[in-house]
């Protein structure tokens, strides 16, 4: 059971992730306003700051919303993740400006740009970034550690954490199982992401 919640609570990342992180990241390489720069600065730092230090007033956010003790207080404050954010805008900065120009010549609006040419011509670096929060949201422990109180609904990460304090064949079996997400994952999109990972340049 706690194996199915956590691959529930990750995809709902993932797919939240996409939802909002790739239209913000498009913006952000993209459109042309007031602050641009200022706003993508905000997000790096947020994303050099480690989880200590955000940990207090993002408690404070988790419990006025009311999602102490629920699988939504790991899902709500992951949907704008700065990591994913900041990857993703790198890998559309690199699309050339004469292809998104070509398409705006043609009386296009910025969503049809977004869908029709950005998103199919970075699909290998949205790819590789969603793997890599895949990962790093299923090992999360910290999280669940300050959010939840309920053993009932920990993830499985959690629930590892705390067996393996004691070594036994139920906590061996259970490390068996957590892989086997992130090395399906692996098989599946290995090219997309070997791809988008030699395609990054940070600039």
């Amino acid at each position: 059971m706690a194996f199915w919640r956590s691959l529930l609570i990750d995809l709902s990342i993932c797919c939240l992730q996409l939802l909002f992180c790739t239209p913000c990241a498009y913006g952000l390489s993209k459109l042309r306003f007031r602050g641009r720069n200022a706003i993508l600065f905000l997000f790096v730092v947020m994303m050099l700051m480690p989880f200590q230090a955000t940990m207090l007033p993002m408690y404070q956010i988790v419990r006025t919303l009311g999602l102490l003790d629920r699988s939504l207080a790991l899902i709500v404050p992951e949907i704008f993740a700065p990591f994913t954010v900041f990857i993703l805008t790198q890998f559309i900065h690199h699309l050339p400006d004469e292809c998104v120009e070509s398409v705006r010549l043609e009386n296009s609006s910025a969503i049809v740009i977004y869908r029709s040419l950005v998103l199919p011509i970075v699909r290998p670096g949205i790819t590789s970034t969603v793997i890599l929060s895949f990962v790093e949201t299923w090992n999360m422990v910290e999280k669940p550690l300050r959010y939840l109180s309920d053993v009932r609904i920990f993830p499985l990460s959690m629930l590892l954490h705390e067996a393996g304090k004691q070594l036994s064949s139920t906590t061996m079996a259970g490390s068996v199982l957590y892989v086997v997400p992130v090395m399906l994952l692996w098989w599946l999109f290995q090219e997309d992401l070997a791809n988008g990972m030699s395609a990054l340049r940070i600039k």
